[in-house]
This record gives C-alpha cells, structure tokens and sequence, in this order.
C-alpha cells in the first residue's frame, strides 16, 4: 500500500530555519526528511500514556 502524503505549507522562524538547514545537511537528508525523522522521533519517545491516547485518537480517524 501506498503511503499517504499530504503537503502544507510551514511557516519558520529565521533562527528556526538556520538551524533545521544544518540538522538536514548534518543527518544527510532533505529539511522535509529531517522534519519526518524529527515527528516520527518525537512520536516513538512519547511517554506510555501519550501514547496509548494517539492509538485512540488513531481508531477515531478509521471508523
């Protein structure tokens, strides 16, 4: 299966900007990975509870 994607638009602060530039450049990906791999980080770090709430806000969206 295909996965989904959606574009937006982000709007940065400057200082922001800079420093996901740098992190993309230093991980080797694109900013648009490093924002992925930061989200998909930060998803799999939450604590327990965080986590058992996003699999109940997941089973909301597929009904």
């Amino acid at each position: 299966m295909a996965e989904a994607r959606k574009k937006f638009n982000l709007s940065l602060t400057a200082d922001a900007q800079v420093w996901l530039e740098f992190e993309a450049a230093r991980r080797g990906t694109s900013v648009t990975g490093c924002i992925n791999e930061a989200i998909i980080e930060q998803r799999d770090n939450a604590p327990e509870n965080v986590r058992e709430v996003f699999k109940a806000f997941l089973a909301t969206r597929e009904k």
